[in-house]
């Protein structure tokens, strides 16, 4: 399994974007994952318990179905995802060659989520657009 390389100044930056997405959303649990679904970054609030593993993959899955249901409908391109459950909902936004992924049990404001997000996807889609 290959590891997705990073600069030491890369992972700094992509630390600094996940910081101010925690500061800007109620979000509890932030990743970034290759869009094969291999983890690049994960951070949860306390007490929180989502498997990293299994939303990384999920969140890669939905991404690419998403992908391909606004292709095949003529609405590309694919901005995000969203999903909502009795408990909770999950963001999924396209940041270039990798993929940004939100979870949150209480969201007040989800067009700021999704604002914040397509911001802080397009950063992570410039900084590793060589990728």
């Amino acid at each position: 399994m290959q590891q997705f390389a990073m600069s030491e100044e890369e992972a700094k930056q992509l630390a600094m974007y996940l910081r101010e997405i925690t500061l800007y959303t109620e979000l509890e649990t932030l990743a970034v994952v290759t869009k094969a679904g291999r983890r690049v970054a994960f951070s949860s609030t306390k007490g929180v318990n989502i498997d990293p593993d299994l939303l990384s993959a999920i969140s890669a899955v939905l991404l690419q179905t998403g992908i391909e249901a606004v292709e095949k409908l003529a609405f590309e391109p694919l901005f995000e995802l969203i999903v909502r459950g009795e408990k909770g909902i999950i963001v999924v936004t396209d940041a270039g060659p990798l993929v940004l992924i939100g979870a949150g049990v209480k969201i007040e404001s989800l067009g700021h989520v999704v604002s914040v997000f397509r911001h802080f996807g397009r950063e992570i889609a410039s900084l590793f657009s060589k990728k």
